[in-house]
């Protein structure tokens, strides 16, 4: 009988301490990826989002600039060093992401097209 049950306890020790081991490895596992999103994809998704507000202002200046019937004042040319300057550093961001799967030249030829959309405005 004390046989059973010293047998039972160590069949639920060894139970316990396997599932702490398994969930230690997994909970390393999570931080690991965490770590690696934070790492590697942030910068990339700061760099997007200041991009989009890059773009969002430039349209926003320009926009008003036309309604106002006004040449292009200075305004206008700070939204576009903003746009480039904030492009260069999605470009950076871009370089430094794992996949690489960006089509930046692309991009910048769409935002220099839009640039020249704008000022013909």
């Amino acid at each position: 009988m004390a046989l059973r049950v010293a047998i039972g306890f160590a069949a639920v020790a060894l139970t316990v301490i396997s599932a702490n081991l398994i969930t230690q490895r997994s909970a390393k596992a999570a931080r690991d990826q965490v770590r690696q999103l934070l790492l590697q994809h942030e910068p990339l998704v700061r760099a997007t989002e200041s991009l989009a507000a890059a773009v969002a202002h430039y349209q926003r200046t320009v926009i008003d600039e036309s309604e106002r019937a006004n040449v292009p004042s200075a305004e206008v040319q700070q939204s576009v060093q903003r746009l480039f300057a904030t492009l260069s550093s999605y470009e950076v961001a871009a370089e430094r992401f794992p996949g690489r799967e960006f089509f930046v030249p692309e991009l910048r030829a769409k935002l220099e097209s839009f640039r020249d959309a704008g000022e013909a405005l």
